[in-house]
């Protein structure tokens, strides 16, 4: 099984309608475009997504998946993904059943907090970035064994792609 974690992309700063309706910055909307195009390219390709209904958050997933056209995965938008903890993002992936590979599209603290703590096993240096930071339009992408996503539990995953904004723009 696949877990692809991916942090909205850069948004604006608060505004009048309040964080909840906080739209991505013009560098967002290319990072989450430059994204989607890596993952067409480069896979692995999503079957399902979960999607935080916040404004920036379906923004990102939408300019990814019209970078990976009939590709694109299907998608839910769960509203228990906004002010989500890492242990609620958990939780939604462990009710997911009928997909091998699952995309949530979320914010920090949580989605990075949940990478940190899956990531068992992988390069040493890339579970070291990625406990070090992990920006606006960031994706850790992780490997698990079984096949139920109830299964899935703290160290259990194999970090196997972190890609950050800065390394598709300079790419």
């Amino acid at each position: 099984m696949i877990l692809l974690l991916l942090r909205h992309a850069k948004a604006e700063p608060g505004g009048q309608g309040g964080d909840f309706e906080r739209a991505l910055t013009e560098r967002g909307e290319a990072d989450a475009r430059r994204l989607g195009r890596h993952l067409r390219e480069n896979g692995p390709l999503p079957q399902r997504a979960l999607v935080s209904p916040a404004r920036r958050t379906r923004q990102t997933f939408a300019l990814v998946a019209a970078a990976l056209g009939d590709a694109a995965p299907a998608v839910d938008h769960d509203d228990a993904l906004f002010e989500a903890a890492a242990g609620d993002l958990l939780a939604a992936v462990r009710d997911i059943e009928g997909a091998e590979r699952l995309m949530v599209v979320g914010h920090n603290p949580a989605v990075a907090e949940l990478a940190v703590s899956l990531a068992g096993d992988g390069d040493l240096v890339e579970r070291r970035r990625l406990a070090e930071r992990f920006p606006p339009g960031s994706m850790a992408v992780l490997e698990f064994p079984g096949e139920d996503w109830r299964d899935v539990q703290a160290g259990a995953g194999r970090l196997r792609t972190l890609v950050l904004p800065e390394d598709l723009a300079a790419g």
